[in-house]
């Protein structure tokens, strides 16, 4: 229990920790886009899994009289069809006005998705189709099994380790002494398992080392934002001795079904980060890319001279890049990312750790999402260019330059909280960054009858 009035305390709350960036926002299969007829019937349709379906940027005028979400049994909508539920579960209703939002459609009980053949916004009174798309009989997501974890060490072995969805791992008749000191799930970056790789919680959502397995059937979710394209690989690894217990790949591509609660995070989220008072917040939060995410404040696309050199580059915060896309073809013998403070790429630079904070040669990318941050204490704003270098034949395989205007992106000062009840009230509330929220001298009475909790350091 933490005391709520203490002057010049500052109570943070973290929203997310994470050591992989986590860069796929995952809905399910992509089947195309609604084939527009009237009333601007517009967006992309996924298979979520068996009885669900995600429609990203959904568009429709709300004009028509008598219109729903139709699921047909032939490829042309039909009277034969049936009403799927609004993402408010209810079949009542008819379709009113959507601009852009993202939707989530749960089939009635007993429905599939293997079942229908298209699904379109549908008329009932004039039978009437405003837009439809048909649905593959074949090819939907399912569980992915990775195959049986080695024994390594420890005794750890398993029957099967299978991807339920995006987020959620299951063991299957999984074993392990319990005795390695200070062993964890762990997923990570990289050809084999390593110590930076991002801790997984165990089936009770505990991060504490590991506790013995006796041939038990284990469920495990993914942390954060993180889904399991953001990893190339799963293992149970003890940290301190950095030492391979036991593993198995996750595969680059691979149609499974998408994690509901991540969809139900992508309907719900805001278009605009505002304040508490309504005002666009000028501050971190609110630079994002053209899908949505926010990768920080945009600053060049590479110029690609060789090895194929290709990505877009932010500025994540004042000392660290966030690459979106990165590719390279790893044939230099000598590469690394490299910046400088000289008119153009030179040799009178310095090597900027790739994002396991390695100074390793650079291997191959393909359309990565990469997090490098510039050591010690260097800054964005210091630096005049950012470039994939080779150091024994100084050549620049491609680079950005830094605008010589440049300032990261700062944090925002909402203001205070207004004081409405219980003694509430505040110095700044401030945007520190895009999951991060710095209240400063709160005081609250407590005497609140729902459960509060803040996390203060």
């Amino acid at each position: 229990m933490v005391s709520l009035n203490r002057s010049e305390m500052v109570n943070r709350v973290e929203l997310s920790n994470r050591k992989i960036a986590a860069q796929t926002k995952y809905h399910g299969k992509l089947i195309g886009n609604f084939k527009t007829y009237v009333h601007g019937v517009k967006g992309s349709v996924y298979i979520a899994n068996e009885n669900t379906i995600f429609i990203k940027d959904f568009e429709y005028d709300g004009q028509g009289p008598d219109a729903f979400f139709w699921g047909g049994t032939t490829e042309e909508p039909t009277n034969g069809g049936f009403i799927i539920p609004i993402e408010n579960g209810t079949t009542e209703e008819v379709l009113k006005q959507y601009d852009g939002q993202n939707l989530i459609l749960t089939l009635p009980e007993g429905k599939l998705v293997k079942d229908i053949k298209s699904l379109s916004v549908w008329c009932r009174q004039y039978s009437v189709n405003f837009g439809s798309i048909a649905i593959p009989s074949d090819d939907l997501p399912y569980e992915k099994s990775l195959g049986p974890l080695p024994t390594l060490a420890h005794g750890v072995r398993s029957e099967d380790v299978i991807i339920i969805d995006s987020k959620t791992i299951f063991i299957v008749n999984l074993y392990y002494d319990g005795a390695g000191p200070d062993a964890f799930f762990l997923v990570g970056k990289g050809v084999k398992p390593h110590s930076k790789g991002q801790k997984v919680p165990d089936e009770n959502g505990s991060l504490e080392k590991l506790h013995g397995y006796n041939g038990e059937n284990v469920t495990l979710e993914l942390p954060g934002d993180l889904t399991v394209f953001d990893a190339d690989w799963f293992a149970l690894y003890c940290i301190q001795f950095e030492q391979n217990f036991g593993h198995v790949y996750f595969p680059e591509q691979a149609n499974i079904p998408a994690n509901i609660e991540d969809l139900r995070m992508a309907v719900n989220m805001p278009t605009e980060v505002t304040t508490t008072q309504g005002r666009s917040a000028d501050g971190p939060a609110i630079a994002k890319y053209t899908d949505g995410s926010y990768y920080g404040k945009p600053i060049a696309d590479f110029k690609t001279n060789a090895h194929d050199v290709k990505g877009t580059v932010f500025a994540a915060s004042e000392n660290t890049f966030f690459i979106l896309d990165f590719t390279y073809d790893g044939e230099g013998p000598d590469a690394y990312f490299w910046a400088g403070t000289t008119e153009k790429p030179s040799p009178e630079g310095f090597i900027v750790p790739d994002e396991f904070g390695t100074k390793q040669v650079l291997g191959k990318y393909s359309n990565q999402n990469i997090a490098i941050t510039l050591p010690d204490g260097k800054k964005i704003s210091d630096i005049k260019w950012l470039s994939v270098w080779c150091r024994k034949f100084a050549v620049n395989f491609g680079y950005i330059m830094i605008p010589d205007d440049f300032e990261a992106s700062k944090e925002a000062d909402l203001g205070p909280l207004s004081s409405l009840a219980h003694g509430v009230k505040s110095g700044s509330v401030i945007v520190k960054d895009i999951k991060t929220i710095a209240i400063k001298n709160l005081h609250y009475d407590g005497a609140g009858p729902g459960e509060i909790s803040i996390n203060s350091w």
